[in-house]
């Protein structure tokens, strides 16, 4: 909430910020990985108790799509993308209540039977480009009664990656081509699908060949093309 001083009033207005504000990316799904929080958290006695046990998520050959708030997008170094997802107790399984369950397992699920794969759930997508968005889910407690309190958190969910159903080189082709490397390395800084792509701005900034076409008259052509590229109106 906004305010004259232009100060927030509690912690729950912090921005997020870095990894945790990414909202929407893409790479390859590796294998899920559990692993003993070095954390601990305090009960309502005020004693120390250990935090649940995490599941690690990555993410090879991943770009983010979208963040949270409008923030930056962090550099995925390696293009590796990973996050951690609470899970269970130590030696204990999560509840069908858990973000676990109710986001990341049944968005799975939920994916693979629209593919007409019914009984299929997140191993099944495995090694295979995936496309996670981080979305709501509302928990309500002492339901009925005069402390009822509603808590919300953004969990992992599947999501069908209609968005990146065109090959990369050809989506990159149709940023650059009648451009200026110039204008062309802006142009992949500024898309949310290529921005981390080092490969590519750097080839660009070198005006080498990229995606089928090279610099033909100061502009990125087809190869070998004789039709001149559209006018670039930023240039």
């Amino acid at each position: 909430m906004a305010t004259e001083d232009g100060i927030i009033s509690s912690s729950s207005e912090a921005a997020v910020a870095g990894f945790k504000a990414v909202k929407k990316v893409t790479g390859t799904l590796q294998p899920l990985e559990r692993k003993e929080s070095t954390f601990t958290n305090e009960n309502e006695a005020g004693e120390k108790v250990p935090a649940k046990d995490q599941i690690q998520l990555a993410l090879e050959d991943a770009f983010i799509l979208e963040m949270l708030d409008d923030q930056p997008v962090p550099e995925l170094r390696d293009d590796k993308f990973v996050d951690w997802l609470p899970y269970a107790k130590k030696g204990e399984q999560p509840t069908k209540q858990s973000g676990f369950v109710r986001g990341f397992t049944k968005s799975a699920e939920k994916l693979m039977e629209a593919r007409g794969k019914p009984g299929c759930g997140w191993r099944d997508l495995v090694g295979e480009t995936v496309t996670l968005e981080r979305k709501p889910i509302d928990w309500t407690f002492n339901k009925g009664k005069d402390n009822e309190e509603t808590k919300t958190a953004m969990v992992w969910h599947f999501v069908e990656g209609e968005d990146l159903a065109e090959g990369l080189d050809e989506y990159v082709a149709k940023i650059v081509e009648g451009k200026t490397p110039q204008m062309a390395a802006r142009g992949l800084m500024m898309d949310a699908r290529t921005k981390n792509n080092a490969e590519f701005r750097n080839a660009v900034r070198a005006q080498q060949p990229i995606a089928g076409l090279e610099v033909i008259s100061g502009k990125y052509q087809l190869a070998g093309g004789t039709q001149e590229a559209t006018e670039d109106p930023e240039a």
